[in-house]
């Protein structure tokens, strides 16, 4: 625990002026790893790195998972962070079964520095993308019934039949 606890990665917040961040000291192949209490299917983990410094130290990192503490780790992802990211930066984790989620900084002499780590479940996903898909063809329809009123409009103005607008 303390000021810079792992628990900070898994608080929703994404982190105020150095006040909450989960963080390692420096050390070879730092790493965060999230017990998420039972396995679940996991589509993307998304990583936020640090909005008040640090962001370079993120750089190449990997996301693994497993589903018992016996199991290897199994590499779902090794992402490359740009220097300035902020996040989510998203790992595609291809619907595998995990209870245990580890990100990792490979390498000699690394600080893990970051602001949350969130495990999105496919269900969550899907309904997000479900969601997103209905406001668009909302949108869709709305845009496509203003053209049709615009039209109708200049075309009363102009003085045609609304027989002859095309819509």
């Amino acid at each position: 625990s303390g000021p810079w606890s792992a628990s900070k990665c898994i608080d929703g917040d994404l982190g105020e002026l150095e006040r909450n961040f989960c963080a390692s000291t420096t050390s070879d192949d730092p790493s965060v790893t999230l017990d998420l209490g039972a396995a679940i299917q996991i589509a993307y983990v998304a990583v936020y790195n640090r909005r008040d410094c640090c962001r370079d130290k993120l750089g190449h990192y990997t996301v693994s998972y497993r589903v018992a503490t016996t199991d290897a780790w199994t590499l779902c992802s090794g992402e490359t962070a740009a220097r300035d990211a902020f996040g989510p930066l998203l790992s595609d984790c291809s619907h595998q079964l995990a209870q245990y989620v580890r990100v990792q900084l490979p390498g000699e002499r690394r600080t893990l520095t970051l602001a949350e780590v969130e495990v999105i479940r496919s269900a969550v996903v899907l309904a997000a993308l479900t969601a997103l898909a209905a406001a668009l063809a909302l949108a869709a329809t709305t845009i496509a019934l203003a053209a049709a009123a615009l039209a109708l409009a200049a075309a009363t103005t102009i003085g045609l039949a609304p027989e002859s607008v095309a819509c």
